[in-house]
């Protein structure tokens, strides 16, 4: 067997890599983003309330809102986990429509959000296991910390992609162009009206 034989011909892969977008996995992590915020924003309340809790009312309404969480952890830990629910579906949906986008700056902000989104789930699965032994209810909040963990490793590689390969600068409409359109409409305009 000769050599030409074994060797593969890299010039077909070589056109099929230059011709494809390198910020291809940033567009598809947008959309994960996107998926993901969706599913948070208008599944938050049913994702929370399939894990079996169930408030139990207070015989004593307390004085303040601060009084009603710092005697009863598990309704502030739910009321956390709902509440990033629902602004961390509206900040992955939005990252995720600039990162589908190829915006430079929402791969800075899924590099934020996510770690900060995956800590208070952290932190809400460890108030209902640890602080209340309620395991079985802290299984969403250790599901939804690994997704945001996730999402935050792919972030990262979205993020050096889109440094890497930096977005070509979006072409805005100048005086120039303007004016050529309004000529055109212009010479519409006489050709209608004759």
């Amino acid at each position: 067997m000769s050599s030409d034989e074994t060797m593969p011909d890299s010039t077909s892969t070589d056109s099929v890599e230059d011709s494809a977008n390198p910020r291809n996995f940033a567009m598809g992590t947008g959309v994960v983003f996107q998926s993901v915020g969706c599913i948070l924003l208008f599944g938050g309340c049913c994702l929370w309330s399939i894990s079996g809790h169930i408030v139990t009312p207070d015989v004593s309404p307390p004085d303040t809102w601060l009084g009603y969480f710092s005697s009863r952890t598990e309704a502030a830990a739910w009321t956390i986990g709902v509440l990033t629910s629902f602004v961390g579906g509206l900040a992955l949906a939005a990252i995720g429509v600039g990162l589908q986008g190829e915006r430079a700056s929402s791969g800075k902000f899924s590099v934020i959000a996510t770690p900060i989104f995956s800590g208070i789930y952290a932190v809400v699965a460890g108030l209902l296991g640890f602080g209340e032994g309620r395991w079985g209810a802290a299984i969403i909040p250790i599901v939804l910390a690994i997704v945001m963990f996730i999402l935050f490793l792919m972030s990262l590689r979205s993020l050096h992609l889109l440094r890497r390969f930096p977005p070509p600068p979006h072409t805005e409409a100048t005086e120039e162009v303007l004016d050529e359109i309004r000529k055109r409409r212009e010479e519409r305009r006489k050709y209608y009206d004759a």
